[in-house]
């Protein structure tokens, strides 16, 4: 689980959608209502397409301008390509304006303008003399608009990923965010792949558990091995210092600010750590908030204590053991000594009354214990009572699932009380 530091601040392509460009379109609305315009979506046209019409007020010194403007929304960021004149509405901008009594026409996309389109709008922005007005949001333009933390909820909202790497940036970088208008993309990027391993330590101890300054410089210690060294065993044992709350703390922020890193440092520290408590506590953040392999429950379960496996499993086991020998009780060697008892000896339930966990490494973790039979009699069709017997039961649960291999149960319990 590794971030891409290949990708831009603000990635548009988190937009798809299954309607092509219908996300992109409601992110345009939300960003408009922020800025105080009040967006409509009109009814769908020929071309099933939706128009959004955004009204604006303009306040002069003795007057009040009401301002509608058209917009049209194009995501291309999947396919990176610009904006053309034949992706511009058809059959003319002016005859979509007139249709809509709007005033502007408003380019909204996640890409570039072609030097065709934009020639086309340039010869259409007469705005000086009033009609009709040109606006171009283009990728830098909304990627300037959503850095603004006016506008993070509708980033959050519809680009959680990049809202995540926002963030996260440091004072170094939204300095460095300064300079976009005056240089390429990809020098801005190359920059920030390289000051980010070291301003990320700005993520501080102090911060993170202001409560305890040995508490607050050994969490420093642990980001500076898992974020700068990427040593994520070294950060994994210098956590044995910590108190458990402090951990916890240091977890949390992990998980908000730097969650693929996360993963492996509580992954070692549930593998690793002497205290059951840590590795509990770090198995159960790691199943909240990921999605964990069959094969990883699994390893990560072999770790943790006896009782602590019992509180995460045992009653997922319980049931299991306690609806198959109900339902399917002929599968097991048990019933042929149940059916001694009567012509037809039914099992009503059965109680488990103790569960024994034994972990088996690396993928496997057997499980024993005792339970309780309550059982029914039946002497030619007619019911007789019934009694309760005692029984044992061994099996294990693995990538696969679970299984019984084993249930006796003490038939002679019951012919002891009889006589």
């Amino acid at each position: 689980m590794s971030k891409n530091t290949d990708s831009p601040l603000i990635d548009f392509r988190e937009l798809a959608s299954k309607v092509r460009g219908e996300k992109f379109e409601w992110l345009i609305r939300s960003l408009a209502k922020n800025l105080g315009l009040s967006p409509v979506f009109s009814g769908r046209g020929p071309d099933q397409g939706k128009d959004l019409i955004l009204t604006e007020y303009l306040q002069g010194a003795v007057s009040r301008v009401k301002i509608t403007w058209l917009v049209s929304c194009k995501d291309f960021a999947k396919t990176g390509t610009s904006v053309s004149e034949k992706d511009l509405p058809q059959p003319g901008i002016k005859d979509k304006l007139e249709q809509h009594n709007a005033d502007g026409f408003l380019l909204a996309t996640t890409t570039t303008v072609s030097t065709g389109a934009k020639a086309l709008l340039d010869g259409l922005d007469n705005s000086s003399r009033g009609f009709p007005h040109i606006q171009i949001w283009d990728q830098t333009e909304l990627t300037t608009l959503l850095l603004n933390p006016k506008h993070h909820e509708v980033l959050k909202q519809f680009l959680p990923e990049s809202y995540r790497r926002v963030k996260g940036l440091t004072t170094i970088e939204g300095a460095l965010l300064e300079f976009r208008d005056q240089l390429p993309d990809t020098v801005i990027n190359q920059i920030r792949n390289l000051i980010r391993p070291y301003s990320e330590v700005s993520l501080k101890g102090s911060t993170v558990w202001p409560y305890d300054s040995e508490m607050a410089s050994i969490i420093d210690d642990v980001f500076v091995n898992l974020l700068l060294q990427k040593n994520v065993d070294e950060a994994a044992q210098i956590t044995e210092g910590l108190n458990p709350e402090a951990f916890m703390a240091l977890a949390e922020s992990l998980l908000e600010r730097f969650p693929n890193e996360c993963f492996d440092y509580l992954y070692n520290v549930v593998t690793r750590h002497h205290s059951s408590d840590f590795r509990l506590n770090a198995f159960q953040l790691l199943a909240e908030n990921y999605e964990l392999s069959p094969e990883d429950n699994i390893e990560l379960a072999c770790c943790l204590d006896s009782s602590d496996t019992l509180e995460i499993f045992g009653d997922e086991i319980q049931y299991y053991i306690q609806s198959e020998l109900v339902m399917n009780t002929p599968a097991y060697d048990c019933y042929s000594d149940l059916d001694q008892l009567s012509s037809h000896t039914e099992v009503e339930s059965v109680m488990v009354e103790s569960l024994i966990f034994d972990p088996d490494p690396p993928y496997r973790i057997a499980f024993k214990g005792d339970l309780r039979f309550e059982v029914n009699f039946n002497f030619a069709r007619e019911p007789m009572g019934g009694t309760s017997l005692p029984g044992e039961f061994s099996g294990y649960f693995d990538r696969n699932g679970m299984f019984l291999e084993e249930v006796t149960v003490d038939i002679e319990s019951f012919y002891g009380d009889s006589r």
